[in-house]
C-alpha cells in the first residue's frame, strides 16, 4: 500500500511589492494554517515519511512546517517540476520514489495539484478544489511507485485548515 498525500501551499503574503511570484513569502494566516496542518497530520497512522516541496518560497514554508511535525526535516526534497508545475515530470518522479517508503507528502501550487489528484483518481478526472494549506490523501494497493499513475488511487478525503477548525 502507497499512501500519496497532496498538500497546497499555505496563503502567502502579496502586500510585499517588487518580490516575484516565486520569493512571496507566507503571511501570518498562512503560517498558522501550516502550523494547524502539520500537528493534524502528525496524529494521523500513515503519516509521510518524506516531504517533496516546490522550491517556491511559500511552498517551502509552508512543507518546512508541516515536516517540523512529522519529524521529517531532514527528508525534504525539492523539486522544479512542481513550479509552475508540470504534470508528466512530476508524474515521473513520483515513479521512481524509493520502494521502501510508504507515504509521501508533495507540497506544490495550484492548478497543478488538483491536476496530479484528479489524474491518480480512480474516479477519473474529479471537479476538486484544493483551498490553501488543504490536503488530499490518495491510497494505492501497489507495492512500487512505479506502477502509479497505470494503477489508480482513491482519493481518501480532502482536509482543510477550515474543516480543523
Amino acid at each position: 500500500m502507497k499512501y500519496l498525500w497532496v498538500m497546497r501551499h499555505a496563503k502567502s503574503d502579496r502586500s510585499i511589492q517588487g518580490l516575484s511570484d516565486f520569493d512571496r513569502p507566507l503571511n501570518l494566516r498562512g503560517r498558522k494554517d501550516s502550523t494547524r496542518m502539520g500537528k493534524w497530520m502528525r496524529g494521523l497512522s500513515n503519516r509521510p515519511e518524506m516531504v517533496i516541496s516546490s522550491p517556491a518560497l511559500r511552498a517551502r514554508e509552508t512543507s518546512e512546517r508541516v515536516a517540523g511535525f512529522l519529524g521529517v526535516t531532514k527528508q525534504i526534497t525539492w523539486w522544479d517540476t512542481l513550479y509552475p508545475g508540470q504534470l508528466k515530470s512530476t508524474l515521473s518522479q513520483v515513479k521512481g520514489l524509493p520502494r521502501e517508503i510508504l507515504a509521501v507528502l508533495i507540497v506544490g501550487h495550484n492548478p497543478h495539484l488538483e491536476d496530479i489528484v484528479s489524474y491518480l483518481s480512480s474516479d477519473g478526472y474529479l471537479d476538486l478544489t484544493l483551498s490553501t494549506a488543504a490536503v488530499a490523501l490518495l491510497e494505492s494497493d501497489t507495492e512500487d511507485w512505479e506502477a502509479l499513475p497505470s494503477l489508480k488511487a482513491r482519493l481518501r478525503g480532502i482536509v482543510s485548515p477550515k474543516i480543523l477548525g
